[in-house]
């Protein structure tokens, strides 16, 4: 299946999908729907040609602001599926599992996924998963960086041009003579005030 979208690339809080190649017919309508919904949404179509896919991949589970795990009977069996979910529990990412169709989780996962949220779309109507995927991601991802909205005339009048400052960087001892350590913090706190 042709995939959706090209991947996040960007500064802004992004989505990472974890999900089963197997699954994509399944998989790739919940991406488009959560794109459209205005969520960034990284998936593996953002590994650049030439690059190494454990390094692209890595990077993208330490940026991102959650980590999305599409739970399906493939996804629970596939190796990289597993190693990405260990890698974010390792790192202490924000995780969010959506089971897509009714899954087994193997024990091990189970354990792993024991202390994250999990929506059960497989037992809820499409609309209902729906509302509480779009409430969680949004709970769940760090809000983007609010934009500066003060009038540039309005900044002149924050700004004083008669005042002077003079930064003071500490002194360093470098005689290698701890007991002169006392004078370098001295003429520092001479110097600031």
């Amino acid at each position: 299946m042709e995939k959706p979208f090209p991947a996040y690339k960007g500064d802004e809080p992004y989505i990472f999908v974890s999900y089963a190649h197997a699954d994509d017919e399944l998989v790739y309508p919940e991406i488009q729907w959560l794109h459209d919904q205005g969520f960034n949404i990284w998936y593996d179509d953002g590994i650049d040609p030439g690059s190494t896919w454990r390094d692209e991949v890595a990077l993208a589970l330490t940026q991102c602001g959650v980590f999305l795990y599409f739970v399906t009977p493939k996804s629970v069996t596939s190796a990289n599926c597993l190693k990405e979910v260990n890698f974010c529990l390792s790192r202490e990412r924000k995780i969010l599992s959506v089971h897509l169709e009714e899954t087994e989780l193997p024990i091990g996962l189970e354990l792993s996924l024991s202390d994250t949220q999990a929506i059960m779309c497989s037992e809820l109507s499409r609309s209902a998963c729906e509302v509480k995927l779009v409430d969680s991601l949004r709970s769940l991802l760090p809000a983007p960086n609010e934009p500066d909205t003060t009038p540039r005339e309005d900044l002149g009048a924050q700004i004083s041009t008669d005042a002077q400052s003079v930064a003071v960087v500490p002194l360093v001892n470098r005689s290698g003579e701890p007991d002169n350590e006392y004078l370098s913090d001295g003429i520092t706190e001479e110097l600031i005030n």
